[in-house]
This record gives structure tokens, sequence and C-alpha cells, in this order.
């Protein structure tokens, strides 16, 4: 799982794998560990009540519905999208990984994933974003 936040949105891109295991009834989570010992986490866990996002000082785990991972397992669903109440305009949302739509630097130090192919449309979409022109170019 890759995890992508500013000061108002998280984002969480899963793989193929990991969708399967949500599925499956199994929680998906990255943990990483600092020096000196404090351990952040990630988690994404499925869930028989609504899709809602928690934290608390290490940990943030979005719970989702069933229904909801049943939704991003549709052929033709990117990903979803949300707005976290009560808490000061934060988003989230979960998305497939799909391949990147530009080149990775070489010097980034990422290692290779598992991505989903991309559905009808996509490579258009964000290369259209990527030169700044509308979505629909």
């Amino acid at each position: 799982m890759k995890i992508r936040w500013n000061v108002r949105s998280i984002r969480f891109r899963i793989t193929p794998t990991e969708l399967k295991a949500l599925a499956e009834g199994l929680p998906v989570a990255e943990e990483i560990i600092f020096p000196g010992g404090t351990l952040w986490t990630v988690a994404l866990e499925p869930s028989n009540s609504e899709t809602a996002l928690q934290s608390s000082c290490s940990a943030v785990t979005a719970r989702i519905s069933n229904l909801d991972i049943a939704h991003l397992a549709e052929t033709d669903m990117e990903g979803l999208y949300y707005n976290a109440p009560g808490s000061d305009g934060i988003s989230y949302s979960i998305e497939k990984d799909f391949p990147c739509a530009h080149p990775r630097a070489s010097d980034g130090n990422e290692a290779s994933a598992e991505t989903f192919s991309p559905p009808a449309g996509f490579e258009q979409r964000k290369n259209c974003l990527i030169i700044g022109l509308p979505s629909d170019c």
C-alpha cells in the first residue's frame, strides 16, 4: 500500500493482492519504525458498518464497509472518495494503484509494485493532467 497525505487529505493506494485481502475480510497495513523506536501504522480494515476514518497518536485506520470493498473491486472503478465528518474538512480516498503515467525518478528508491490494469481512457486522462489540460482533453 502506498500512502500520501497532506494537511487536509490522505490517500491510500492499494495493489490487486491487497484488494483481494480486503475482499476476504483481512486487514491491510503498513508500518514504519523511526530511529528511537517510534512506530507509525496505517491500516485499511474491512467492516460491517459504514466506511470511516479513525486516528490515534501513531495510527490511522480506514474502516471500509464490505459494500464499498465490493464496489472498488468493480473493473471500471478507480477509487473511493470520502470526506470525514467532523474532521474540519479532511478528505480521504482509497484508490487502485495503476502504472505510473510518468517516469519514476531513478534515485527515488521506490521498489517496483504490483498494479492494476488501467481502465479505458486512463492513460489519456492522466497525460492530460500531467501537461495541465482538462481531463477530457
